[in-house]
């Protein structure tokens, strides 16, 4: 299935922007979501989902919702100004995150509880004000970043905990007013390669509780 919108204003409504269900193979492309009484997009069991292009402003909760689903690709993609989180997850499995941009959400930028096999490329998390950039907690494994940038946030940039398996190449944690990376009970392996964190309120890396942390050519300053 394969979907084209340009434009989807529910400002009247009392819903989501677009709720997907029980979909399999399912493509929306060029999406605007403009001022939803709900989430903007809501995915919720379904597999292999693909939104690509999408553009969503001033949602009243969550700008994505993602709940009990797996193959969900969300890329090249700008969320600003959500009431709620930018992403919420919550229970999914095999996600890939590219080219997006969450700006200035009230709460996270990216809020996942028990996100398995997740890949977060290419990204900007910016000004979201009120608490983490990045949070993953509840049991997610198996955690890649490459090339995020998680700054200016409400508290820390990254927060991971109890997680294992996590990499985090050539990524920018700076200006949050928490840790500019925050990681608790997580182990088995951490890698961080290439990661500049600086001028943060707090610790520009806090550990506590993590083993099996390699942490090579890194730059901490400012903090």
């Amino acid at each position: 299935n394969h979907s084209d919108f340009d434009t989807v204003e529910s400002n009247i409504s009392e819903g989501d922007g677009i709720s997907i269900a029980f979909a399999n193979n399912f493509t929306l492309t060029n999406f605007y979501g403009l001022d939803p009484d709900d989430d903007g997009i809501d995915i919720e069991d379904s597999t292999n989902v693909t939104v690509i292009y999408a553009f969503l402003d001033g949602t009243d909760f969550d700008s994505i919702e993602i709940d009990d689903s797996i193959g969900i690709n969300v890329s090249y993609t700008n969320i600003t100004d959500s009431n709620d989180d930018g992403i919420d997850i919550d229970d999914a499995d095999n996600l890939m995150f590219d080219n997006l941009r969450i700006l200035d959400s009230n709460d996270m930028g990216i809020d996942a509880d028990n996100a398995t096999n997740t890949n977060l490329t290419n990204s900007l998390i910016y000004n979201n004000t009120n608490d983490d950039g990045v949070y993953f907690y509840g049991g997610s494994h198996n955690l890649y970043l490459f090339n995020v940038n998680a700054s200016n946030n409400g508290a820390n940039g990254l927060l991971i905990k109890d997680t294992d398996n996590i990499t985090i190449i050539n990524s920018y944690t700076h200006e949050n007013a928490g840790d500019g990376v925050d990681l608790q009970d997580s182990s088995e392996p951490v890698i961080i390669l290439n990661l500049q964190s600086y001028s943060n309120a707090d610790d520009g890396m806090y550990l506590e509780s993590s083993n099996h942390v390699n942490i090579t050519s890194s730059f901490f300053l400012n903090n």
